[in-house]
């Protein structure tokens, strides 16, 4: 019974002590709080973890690296600032008329370390955003490699495609060649016989066939009847003057000594008119004219139009040869006595030149004849 009162006063007698003790904890980490508040936690004496930066890995040439993958190290706080940081979010709000504590700016009164720190961790930063920024910008030209190599690659997918199709035709080609090749092959030796043949006709064609003569025939047509008449065909070439087919060749030369009237030329050439077919129509001759013989041409047309002889003429080229007619000796021995009698009978002198307009083609053509050419 004595031992049980014992207990009861020395509890009793706890009772204050552990009262002022918990009072006088309470008092304690109030005044710690306000002291914390005013007070920086950089004069409290510890040893501050060094700050590890995150190595960043280094990006190889031709590796894309996207942003996701960049890992930056996360920005750490002092134990104390987060201390504080947690004041501050806890600390009542101020009341009304009651004057805050002087505000407390880290880079004014943090001493030199934890500036320097700050400061260390400000270009890191800054460092690690640039690289950010560059490494982007690597990102973003290796993507628009990535797309220019794929156009390149759709580009030579299509050529590629479009050299195979060519190489099919190609091949195509080559075998319906050798296809055609084989088929001429097959037939070259008929092929040679029949050629053999055709030359062989045709040698015995060549040799049954006939020279053809390159001379020309000329016909002088009536433009009103459309008959043919046979006029008589006088050559004027250089220095000679013949008379055809074969009748009279003459030196031009023996003409320029008689007058044009009455010209022994002239007179040979009506009496041959007068013993020919058409001996009742007016006489007609026409005059073919190489380029050598134009002066022969002009004296043969004064002696022409001086005896009232119609004439016509075709201009030739020089080696240009025509088939007049079969000669008739009879009548070329009659012509040339003709002539030498009216070379004796008729009176010589020196030539008058008479000025004598010369009719062109088409004027000359007025006595209703025209020449035509045959082959």
């Amino acid at each position: 019974m004595s031992r049980r009162r014992s207990q009861s006063e020395m509890a009793v007698s706890l009772f204050p002590f552990l009262a002022v003790l918990v009072c006088a904890m309470g008092s304690l980490i109030l005044l710690l709080l306000i002291i914390t508040r005013n007070v920086h936690p950089s004069y409290q004496t510890r040893q501050e973890d060094p700050v590890e930066v995150a190595e960043t890995p280094l990006l190889v040439a031709g590796e894309s690296v996207s942003a996701e993958q960049l890992t930056l190290p996360e920005t750490g706080f002092a134990p104390a600032e987060i201390g504080t940081a947690r004041w501050k979010s806890w600390q009542p709000a101020a009341t009304k008329g009651q004057t805050d504590a002087p505000g407390y700016d880290i880079d004014l009164h943090a001493d030199a370390t934890t500036r320097m720190r700050r400061q260390t961790q400000f270009q890191q930063q800054t460092q690690r955003d640039e690289k950010l920024a560059m490494l982007k910008n690597q990102l973003l030209q290796a993507q628009q490699r990535r797309e220019e190599l794929q156009q390149q690659r759709q580009q030579l997918q299509t050529s590629m495609n479009s050299s195979q199709m060519s190489l099919q035709q190609t091949r195509q080609q080559q075998m319906n060649l050798a296809q055609q090749l084989q088929e001429l092959q097959q037939t070259a030796p008929q092929l040679a016989q029949e050629i053999k043949r055709l030359t062989t006709l045709l040698e015995q064609k060549k040799n049954q066939q006939k020279p053809v003569s390159n001379e020309y025939e000329i016909v002088a047509l009536d433009r009103k009847s459309g008959q043919v008449h046979a006029p008589i065909f006088v050559e004027c070439r250089k220095q000679k003057i013949k008379v055809q087919p074969e009748l009279l060749e003459v030196d031009s030369v023996q003409l320029t000594d008689y007058s044009p009237t009455k010209n022994p030329l002239a007179i040979a050439i009506l009496e041959h008119w007068k013993r020919g077919p058409y001996a009742a129509e007016q006489p007609y001759v026409l005059l073919i004219v190489s380029p050598d013989g134009i002066e022969e041409f002009y004296t043969m047309s004064q002696l022409l139009i001086a005896n009232d002889i119609h004439y016509g003429y075709e201009l030739i080229d020089p080696d240009q040869t025509f088939f007049f007619g079969t000669p008739n000796q009879t009548l070329s021995q009659q012509m040339q006595q003709d002539f030498a009698l009216a070379l004796e009978t008729q009176p010589r002198h020196q030539r008058e030149l008479a000025v004598v307009e010369v009719p062109t083609r088409a004027g000359q053509q007025s006595n209703n004849y025209e020449s035509i050419m045959d082959s």
